[in-house]
């Protein structure tokens, strides 16, 4: 399991990296080692956060693993303006077919609003497919360049 949390954690860092991601220098454990941790415990640990920590402690994988109150504090990191609160992390914005088989993702700043999560997509879909979204995925400009030159339709 080390290797697949190393192969994990370049796959995050990178791709942090490549979104312009900005670390906050007074943080005890980057942003990369938070989200490689919560895909970890997905993957291995049953979303047990709790037994991923002490699993990353004690193998030396994250040597400044934080509590398990403090890490869920770090995992839901940004700004919600419709409920006027703030999260800590990173947003995941994924397509998927209808039988939920990832077909493309983005990962953005918590801070970042979903206009953009949908701007950051591809969208290489065949003509007539339909992209089910809540409101704040709405962008008029782009839902109507959607319909005429790819003819996707996006649904609310």
């Amino acid at each position: 399991m080390i290797n697949e949390v190393l192969v994990v954690y370049a796959i995050v860092d990178d791709l942090l990296k490549a979104i312009g991601h900005q670390e906050d220098v007074r943080m005890q454990m980057s942003d990369a080692e938070i989200i490689t941790s919560a895909i970890i415990a997905a993957m291995f640990f049953g979303g047990n956060q709790l037994l991923t920590c002490r699993y990353m402690r004690e193998h030396k994988l994250m040597p400044r693993m934080l509590s398990k109150s403090r890490f869920n504090r770090r995992l839901h990191r940004g700004y919600i303006a419709s409920k006027k609160r703030y999260f800590y992390g990173v947003k995941v914005h994924l397509l998927t077919t209808r039988s939920g088989i990832p077909v493309e993702f983005a990962i953005l700043p918590g801070e970042a609003n979903d206009t953009r999560g949908l701007s950051s997509l591809s969208l290489n879909l065949p003509a007539g497919s339909e992209i089910y979204a809540d409101a704040g995925y709405t962008d008029y400009l782009a839902e109507d360049d959607l319909a005429a030159s790819e003819q996707i339709s996006l649904k609310g």
